[in-house]
């Protein structure tokens, strides 16, 4: 406090860490990544193990205890490796009807989110990210999902509840299970739509897509030239199918990849 000259807190930035120190309460108020402090980085795997011995590491550092710590807010997501071909965060398009946001930077669109009081959805191509925002190369074809729990309500107030309370609890594989499941869900109930890869398409394929999505033209064809419409429309659909299949592949990676670092 400027004004009478009092202490409010001592602050210090430690290895990614926000690290505040209120004298007149005692309390200790730590931000920001536990993954950044531990690897440097949120785009490598972090497993349970890491996370364990991440806080043991810090409540070393800090001669307290931190896994007693209250949780008031945080952010739980994961990034898995979708290949360069697959841009997940360009077919979001709603969750519980609310559109979701394209996320930009320097013009360039790298990811979406879905805003609402409690907490937020993200999903971002994090190679872009970490190019456009750290001027960094790393591996191609990371896309990152992650929940961003505004208010601790958010988390005990959803049925089944999420029985996340303090640090410890992060500690606790069945307890990561409940973050896991919501992050998945999420994903899952998002509406979105199909993308498709033109440029890998041969031009009988090129040529179906266009002849079934003109309604005008696809109405012609099917009242003048029934067997070419049978075939484009056949065609069509194995199209379909197939860009139907990579929205099913992120969910089933984001669930391989959920299991594997919770269970390591």
């Amino acid at each position: 406090n400027r004004k009478f000259g009092h202490i409010k807190a001592y602050e210090a930035m430690h290895r990614n860490l926000r690290i505040q120190l209120f004298p007149d309460s005692g309390k200790l108020l730590i931000t920001n990544s536990i993954h950044k402090y531990a690897l440097g980085n949120n785009y490598t795997d972090f497993s349970h193990s890491q996370l364990t011995d991440a806080f043991a590491c810090l409540s070393d550092e800090l001669h307290t205890d931190v896994t007693s710590g209250v949780i008031s807010n945080m952010e739980y997501g994961i990034v898995i490796s979708t290949g360069s071909d697959l841009q997940p965060h360009k077919s979001l398009l709603t969750f519980k009807s609310k559109p979701y946001q394209p996320m930009i930077y320097k013009g360039q669109h790298y990811g979406s989110n879905c805003v609402f009081t409690d907490y937020n959805i993200k999903g971002y191509n994090k190679t872009l990210e970490v190019q456009l925002h750290d001027k960094q190369q790393i591996e191609a074809g990371l896309f990152r999902w992650e929940v961003v729990a505004k208010k601790k309500r958010y988390l005990h107030s959803k049925r089944p509840q999420i029985p996340i309370f303090t640090v410890s609890d992060l500690l606790q594989p069945d307890k990561l299970q409940y973050l896991a499941h919501d992050l998945v869900t999420k994903y899952k109930d998002s509406t979105k739509k199909q993308l498709i890869n033109f440029d890998s398409l041969d031009i009988n394929e090129l040529t179906a897509i266009t002849r079934m999505e003109h309604t005008e033209v696809r109405e012609v064809i099917r009242r003048k030239h029934s067997e070419t419409f049978r075939k484009a429309r056949r065609k069509y659909e194995a199209i379909q199918k197939i860009h139907t299949l990579q929205g099913s592949q992120v969910e089933r990676l984001l669930i391989e990849k959920c299991t594997q670092l919770i269970n390591s």
